[in-house]
Parts: structure tokens; C-alpha cells; sequence
């Protein structure tokens, strides 16, 4: 008797001393059981909801106006059911089916919202999903307590009596239990509770699968094992074939992992075999908006920075855009959160993912710096976070820098030339280093050069003006190379002179692997040699060998000039090193590329072909660049480019060719 009387607080069922006292229809009175589980399978569901709503909220928050509209809701509901739930004449038919339709249709939207935003963002917010399952318990909980109650008034029964039908309190002791005695009545009470928690328990798994399984389907994501020995060093001279040429659609970016290339594409990341470029392994997101991490100006195609390596190249994260709380909104507005993902470049395993507000993001060989906590790159662990004026805000605090730090160091802020730096195990042990040598003609977000944990610095102090401007034109000023490590005081490595520059060349750095530098020069007379090709080199540094050699001089990629050339067959792709010595020519097939290849050489004459890389205004900007990766030199062509200098070929179909060369 007292397990029934505990469920009779929601539960009834037909009783022999419920009284019609008015004429009633019998088909009604036989759903008043059914209404009183529906109403306690409501109340159940609702309160499954509101448990399940706070885990389910995940990294990126609620959005506001779909919070506003939830309570618009809930207030509209709770009016009516107030206005109409007093005893008194009435039909609460009317009332009971708009709550109804309201929660059906306000469910119907969250679902369809978080459909929406999972297919555009790869991001399941299963808050939606936890509230859709609310909106439902909330209409069906309402809707069948408006329909007793006016079955009450029909019954003319006093309202909280022991023949009410509406009544939300245990039954009166008196009151006779109208199951049979015995398991016959036993079974007949447990198929009511299963009956009235199933709605629960199925919405419940329904939202589970959703959030956590749909997601986890749509992933393809492909690993290996590590491979044996020692992995392969980059080129330092340019080989005279090619070893093997791909398309690659919607390609984002091209990097340097620990083994060989590394590609972003709009379907997600994979690693190349510098050998033949077969896939090694692969992480595809469908629906997921890859963001711009960090830009300069004058970074063209495939060398954006869209990736992140460490130092030593063993691994390399990624920002995945967070949903939005409008389809306008861009993935690069100030206001996103984002997901940053850390892949093992050798073997594709996934080392952490780490929700960012901002988009600092910086790597050492051994943690991660997302936003304003740092994370452990073997196992995603987080070991501190960043508390007052370090701290960022947004994605456009990364002005100060984002990209790879020093093996043990990273850059917590920059001031014009001035770096602070701290070690990656204590981000209070602040070091200033200064005259940091910056790449000037870069007006973009990160004009600082960083190589294998390498970078530039001036040996004497700039004059006021030059310190306090950093892009004021200078002619030259001596500098030499030195490790941000040693900057930070966590070691002593002995810097390299690198002679008189005019500044670091972040793009032809970036895509070698090496430091290069500027010659000494001011603002006209790089304009001079933009249409001239060059020289656009001073130095080059190697930092695995710690050799400088002058650019006049160097075998390998890092001074090589790149572009269009003349072909019997119509056009090439001509790679030449700085020496002088034998490089690449590769030639392009008529129908193979948007335009011929002859209208690619000659459609813009303000481009000069070939030409070394630099920063370069997007007049200057051709279709072709390399990447010097461990085992290959990638040459670059944007093979569906409609017109020279457009900063924007996200989406196109690039080709690489992998031309293999010595090492010294």
C-alpha cells in the first residue's frame, strides 16, 4: 500500500468510489489515468532536462537570444496555466492545446537549431537538445494538468478531494486500493511506473545519442604508427625532378611536421609521405570552420597560418570556429570561442583539444599555450593559466604573437621591438628582451620571426624614433641570431652574426624553415626590387647546423626564386636556387590550370616571375610558392586562380609537387 500511495502523488487509476456527480462521458473519465502518467511523465522528463542542461552546456556557453526566447516561453506557459488552472467554469481545452503546440512547435526549433548548427560547425551543443526535451516535459506536464482540471470542474469534485482528478498529493489513508492482491497487482503497479518513466528514459538516451554519437560518427579520423629510426631533415639543395605532383581541393595551408609535409584542407588535416604523397594519416571534420590563426600582410595561399607547429615540428594545433549565435556572424569575429585541436605529427593521434576564447596560440616542444592556459602536448593535461596583464581577451589579442616559441619558452606579450618571455613551466618569471628585429614591411598581426626556437635581434639599440615605430624605414643595423631560450635565461646557446639587415623575411622564413633576412635597403628600394624579383634575401640561417650563408650563395630553397617562366609546352613552374646551381622545371599542360599557362605568365605585368618569396603587396602576389619540409621541397601552384593578386583562394584547387633534394 505505501509504494502505491508514494506514486498516487502523480498517479491514479481508476477508482470504485470516484463519484460522477454530472454526466460525464465514459471514454473521458477513462483517460484520466492516462493523463495522470502523461503528467507525471512531463514532470519527470522536465526535471531530467534541467539536470542534463548544465553538463550538456559544454565550451561554448548559450547563446543569449535563444536563452531569451526559452524564457518567453516558460513565461507564456506559466500565464496561461495560472489563468486558467483556478477552480471555476471554463473550457480548458483551448488553453491546454496552445501550451501544447507551443512546447511542441518551441522543441521542434531547438532541434532544428542544433541540427543547424552541428551541420555548419561540426559542434554539437547538446544544451539545445537537453532544452527541446524540457520545452516537451513542459507542454505535456501542462497540457494534461489543464485537461484534468477541467475534467474536475465537469465532476463538480472539490479540488484537492480524494475523487479529484487534478490532485497532486498521496491519496487519502481511507481510500481502497483498486489493484488486485498479490503479483497480479504487483505487475500491474510496475507497468504503470514503467510506462510513466519510459518518455524520460527514451528522450534521455535520444539526447545522449545525439550529442555524443553523432558527432563521434561524422569524425574520420586515420592514425599510424610511429616510424622507425631517425625522421628525414629538410632539403638544403633543390633536386631536378619531380618525385610526385597531387591536387589538393579547398587546400588552407601547407607545414612542415617532424616526417614530411603537412596539408589543411577545408575537410580537415592529414600528413603527406614526402616520398610519393600517398595520405599517412588524416583528421576530417565535416562542417568544421578552420580559423586564420594569426595573418601578416602579404601571406598569400597555402602560407597563412591557419597551423601551429612546435619547435621541434613533433606536433601541430589547429582552431576549430565555435558555433555562432547567428549564420552572419563571421568565423573570425572577436566575440568566438574556438576549439584548438593538437595532433602528434608523426602518428595523427590527437594530444589534446582546448577550448580558447582567445587565439593566442603557441607551442614549445612540450606544452601548448591556448589563449590563457597551458596544456601539456603528450597529454592534453592543464598545467597553468595566465592571471593578469598577460592575459587575452579575444582572438585579436595574438597581435602580440601566435605561432611556434622557443623549445622552453614562450612570448607571454610584445611591446614594438620588446618581448616579454617566460618559461613554459612558470608563467610569473617574466624576462624582457629587447631590439627584436621584426619583419617591417609586414603590417599584419605578427611581424616576429621565429625559427626552430630562433629569431632576430638587433646588437645595438635603434634610435628612439626606430624603437618607438616599428615600421619606421631603416637602412640596415647589424644583427645576429639567438634562441628565444637564451633571450629567457633558460640556457646560454652562443649567437650567430647574421651582418647588417634591413629586417627578418617572415614569409621566406616560414616557408624554409630557415631565418632569412632582408637586405639593407629602406621601403623604395625593396619596392624596386618587387618589380625586379629581387634581391629580396640578405642572409639565410640554418639552425640545425648554425651556419649563415649569404643568400647570393645558398643552394637550397630558402633563397630560391619561384614563378612562371616560358615553356615550349606553353608555361612552367621554374624553382632556381640562389647560387646559381641547376634547380626545377616543371612544366604546366594546357587545360590542367583555370587560365593557360601562357595567360599566367603574361596576364599581369606588374608581376615579375620568378621571384624570391617576401612579404609582397597582392599586385606582387603570384600563383605559385614552395615549402621546405622534412624529405620534400614543395612547389605550390593555385591551379583555379581567376586573378592575379587576390588575397582570398580559400577553397581552390592547389596542386603540389614534391621535389626531393640533398642534405648537407
Amino acid at each position: 500500500m505505501a509504494s502505491r500511495i508514494g506514486f498516487d502523488l502523480l498517479l491514479d487509476d481508476d477508482d470504485p468510489r470516484t463519484a460522477v456527480r454530472k454526466p460525464v462521458p465514459e471514454a473521458t473519465l477513462r483517460l484520466v489515468p492516462l493523463l495522470r502518467r502523461t503528467r507525471a511523465a512531463g514532470l519527470f522528463v522536465l526535471l531530467v532536462a534541467v539536470v542534463l542542461w548544465f553538463p550538456l552546456q559544454g565550451d561554448f556557453g548559450v547563446p543569449q537570444e535563444l536563452l531569451v526566447w526559452c524564457f518567453v516561453l516558460l513565461g507564456a506557459v506559466t500565464a496561461i496555466w495560472f489563468l486558467t488552472s483556478r477552480p471555476g467554469e471554463g473550457n480548458r481545452a483551448v488553453p491546454a492545446c496552445l501550451v501544447a503546440a507551443g512546447c511542441a512547435v518551441m522543441a521542434g526549433f531547438l532541434v532544428h537549431l542544433w541540427w543547424t548548427t552541428f551541420s555548419r560547425s561540426s559542434f554539437s551543443m547538446g544544451m539545445l537538445l537537453a532544452q527541446a526535451m524540457a520545452a516537451l516535459g513542459l507542454g505535456a506536464m501542462t497540457a494534461t494538468d489543464l485537461t484534468l482540471r477541467g475534467i474536475r470542474h465537469s465532476l463538480d469534485s472539490i479540488p484537492g478531494d480524494f475523487d479529484d482528478p487534478a490532485r497532486i498529493h498521496p491519496l487519502s489513508p481511507g481510500k481502497k486500493d483498486s489493484d488486485p492482491p498479490g503479483p497480479a497487482g504487483n505487475e500491474r503497479r510496475t507497468g504503470r511506473i514503467v510506462l510513466t518513466l519510459a518518455p524520460t528514459v527514451v528522450l534521455a538516451l535520444l539526447v545522449a545519442a545525439f550529442h555524443f554519437v553523432a558527432p563521434a560518427v561524422s569524425v574520420s579520423h586515420t592514425t599510424v604508427l610511429a616510424p622507425d629510426g631517425d625522421p628525414p631533415a629538410r632539403p638544403t639543395s633543390i633536386g631536378t625532378g619531380v618525385a610526385w605532383s597531387r591536387d589538393i581541393p579547398g587546400l588552407l595551408e601547407v607545414a612542415a611536421g617532424a616526417a614530411g609535409p603537412v596539408v589543411l584542407t577545408q575537410e580537415g588535416i592529414a600528413a603527406l609521405d614526402p616520398g610519393d604523397g600517398s595520405t599517412l594519416w588524416s583528421y576530417r571534420r565535416p562542417g568544421a570552420r578552420y580559423t586564420r590563426i594569426a595573418q601578416s600582410y602579404g601571406d598569400n595561399g597555402p602560407v597563412n597560418s591557419y597551423l601551429v607547429t612546435s619547435p621541434n615540428r613533433r606536433h601541430v594545433a589547429l582552431a576549430i570556429a565555435g558555433p555562432q549565435e547567428k549564420e552572419k556572424d563571421s568565423a573570425n569575429s572577436e566575440n568566438n570561442s574556438h576549439l584548438v585541436i593538437v595532433l602528434d605529427t608523426l602518428t595523427g593521434r590527437i594530444t589534446g583539444e582546448h577550448p580558447s576564447a582567445g587565439l593566442r596560440i603557441q607551442l614549445t616542444d612540450s606544452v601548448i599555450l591556448a589563449g590563457n592556459t597551458a596544456h601539456s602536448l603528450t597529454d592534453g593535461r592543464r598545467l597553468w593559466s595566465i592571471e593578469g596583464s598577460g592575459r587575452v581577451t579575444s582572438q585579436y589579442d595574438c597581435r602580440d604573437y601566435c605561432g611556434p616559441a622557443g623549445h622552453k619558452s614562450l612570448v607571454l606579450g610584445r611591446e614594438g621591438r620588446n618581448l616579454t618571455l617566460i618559461p613554459d613551466t612558470d608563467p610569473t618569471a617574466t624576462t624582457v628582451a629587447t631590439n627584436i628585429t621584426l619583419d617591417r614591411y609586414s603590417a599584419g598581426e605578427n611581424p616576429l620571426v621565429v625559427t626552430n626556437g630562433w629569431t632576430v635581434r638587433y646588437t645595438e639599440a635603434l634610435p628612439e624614433d626606430e624603437g618607438d615605430i616599428e615600421f619606421t624605414p631603416v637602412s640596415c643595423w647589424h644583427a645576429q641570431a639567438v634562441t628565444l631560450d637564451s633571450l629567457a635565461g633558460l640556457e646560454d646557446e652562443t649567437p650567430v652574426d647574421l651582418g647588417r639587415t634591413a629586417g627578418a623575411n617572415l614569409v621566406a622564413s616560414r616557408a624554409s624553415g630557415a631565418l632569412v633576412t632582408y637586405p639593407p635597403y629602406d621601403k623604395s628600394a625593396f619596392e624596386q626590387a618587387e618589380q625586379s624579383g629581387g634581391p629580396l634575401l640578405e642572409a639565410v640561417f640554418d639552425p640545425t647546423t648554425r651556419t649563415v650563408t649569404p643568400a647570393s650563395q645558398y643552394a637550397g630553397p630558402a633563397a630560391a626564386k619561384v614563378g612562371f617562366v616560358a615553356h615550349p609546352e606553353g608555361g612552367a613552374i621554374s624553382l632556381q636556387p640562389g647560387d646559381g646551381s641547376p634547380g626545377v622545371t616543371i612544366s604546366i599542360l594546357p587545360g590542367t590550370t583555370h587560365f593557360s599557362p601562357e595567360t599566367l605568365l603574361f596576364k599581369n605585368f606588374r608581376t615579375y616571375s620568378p621571384a624570391q618569396l617576401a612579404t609582397r603587396e597582392p599586385e606582387h602576389t603570384g600563383a605559385t610558392l614552395f615549402m621546405n619540409a622534412p624529405g620534400v621541397t614543395m612547389v605550390i601552384l593555385n591551379a583555379e586562380e581567376t586573378s592575379t593578386g587576390s588575397s582570398d583562394r580559400k577553397g581552390q584547387r592547389y596542386r603540389l609537387f614534391g621535389v626531393t633534394g640533398g642534405v648537407s
